[in-house]
This record gives C-alpha cells, sequence and structure tokens, in this order.
C-alpha cells in the first residue's frame, strides 16, 4: 500500500488532421503534396501543381470555388481540412502570314477546350494557294491543316502561292521545273516562278553515300556542280 503525498505530471500531444487536397485535373509535384497537419505547426499547402493547358488560381475551401484563396493552414487552427484547386484556361495566339492574301474565318485565339478546327485557305488575285508551312507541319504544301482538339502552344502559319502569269506589272515571269533523280534532292523544287531579270538559286544536297553525277538544264549537261 502506497502512503505518503503524491505528484503526478500529465503529458499532452499535439492534435494530427488530415488534410484534403483534390486537384480538379491537376497534378501535384512530387515530394510537394500535403496530407496533414500537427497543431502548433500547421502546413504550407503546395504551390506547384500543374495542368496540362490551364494556369492554377490557388486553393479554395469550397467546391464552388468561392471567396479567397487559402495559401497556408494556421499554428493554432484545428479540424480536417478539405481544398479545391482553380483552374483558369490557358489562351493561346495563331499569328499568319498571307504574303498578300485574304481570308476570313480563321481564328487568332484558342483554347485547350476548343474542338477540332480547320483552317480555310486564303485567296490572292492572280495566285494559286499551294498550302500551308508552319506550327507541326511539314513542308509548305499543306493544303489542309487542322488544329486538333486539345492542343496548346502559340502557333503561326504561312500562306505560299504560285504565281498565274500574266497581270499589268510590265513584269514577265517564267517557270522553272526543277528535279532530283534517286540518291538526292534539289531545292525548291516543283515549279518554280521566276521574275524576268531575276535570279534564281537551287541547292543541290546528295544523300548520304552519293554524289552529284550531273546536272542538266534544258537537256543540256553543265556537270557535276
Amino acid at each position: 500500500t502506497e502512503t505518503g503525498n503524491k505528484e503526478y505530471w500529465a503529458k499532452w500531444e499535439a492534435n494530427t488532421y488530415t488534410v484534403t487536397l483534390n486537384t480538379n485535373g491537376g497534378t501535384i509535384a512530387d515530394g510537394k503534396d500535403v496530407t496533414g497537419y500537427t497543431y502548433g505547426v500547421g502546413a504550407t499547402l503546395p504551390t506547384d501543381v500543374t495542368r496540362t493547358g490551364y494556369t492554377f488560381k490557388g486553393w479554395y475551401d469550397n467546391e464552388n470555388l468561392t471567396g479567397s484563396p487559402v495559401t497556408a493552414i494556421g499554428s493554432t487552427e484545428t479540424g480536417n481540412k478539405e481544398y479545391w484547386a482553380k483552374w483558369e484556361i490557358n489562351q493561346y495566339t495563331i499569328i499568319y502570314d498571307l504574303a498578300g492574301g485574304t481570308v476570313e474565318g480563321n481564328p487568332d485565339t484558342y483554347t485547350i477546350k476548343a474542338g477540332a478546327f480547320t483552317l480555310k485557305n486564303p485567296t490572292k488575285s492572280g495566285y494559286t494557294f499551294t498550302g500551308w508551312s508552319g506550327t507541326g507541319l511539314d513542308g509548305e504544301n499543306n493544303m489542309t491543316v487542322t488544329i486538333p482538339k486539345g492542343s496548346t502552344g502559340n502557333r503561326s502559319y504561312t500562306a505560299h502561292w504560285r504565281y498565274n502569269g500574266g497581270g499589268g506589272s510590265g513584269y514577265s515571269y517564267y517557270t522553272i521545273k526543277a528535279t532530283a533523280g534517286a540518291g538526292g534532292s534539289i531545292s525548291p523544287s516543283g515549279d518554280v516562278s521566276v521574275r524576268e531579270g531575276r535570279d534564281q538559286t537551287f541547292t543541290i544536297t546528295p544523300d548520304k553515300g552519293y554524289a552529284v553525277a550531273n546536272v542538266k538544264i534544258d537537256g543540256k549537261s553543265i556537270g557535276a556542280v
């Protein structure tokens, strides 16, 4: 049986609470997620949160995303917490170089939520449109350009033309047809319109393992130039 006066000391441990972060389609960077906090310490909510095509606008304590964003849980707060990420759609620009042509109906901006859309081809008096070059395209002869749904990033497209001849400029235009046989390439190739009195340079490039054997102009050999 114990006797005598007694003295005891209480031991306390700070409460811990859970934190639930609803990213609404976003991704929290590795090691940055917050799943709980301790009374007396609190926690800072992550800002390294990404979602393709969107800008992160903060965490909100309600699903309707009203009020002010929450950046941290204070050291004197208690209780489990739940937050929702707010996102704003990024708007991207589309720049066109029509080289003197005209067209209506092609958008200047778009977002990731836009449906797929096909560019309308431009027109130019005295010329035939030969295709687009630009973002995500190979070459200059893309007659149909479609920007798929879910695309992102700023874009630029350039129109290319072939002169039809005639006109009242006082200049004559001539067509040079440039082709390369197997084992190499010539640039530009195909029908090239050149104004009277102007020079036109052609670059002849052999494939790996090949060399230029001969070059002919109007059927006349000028050697392996």
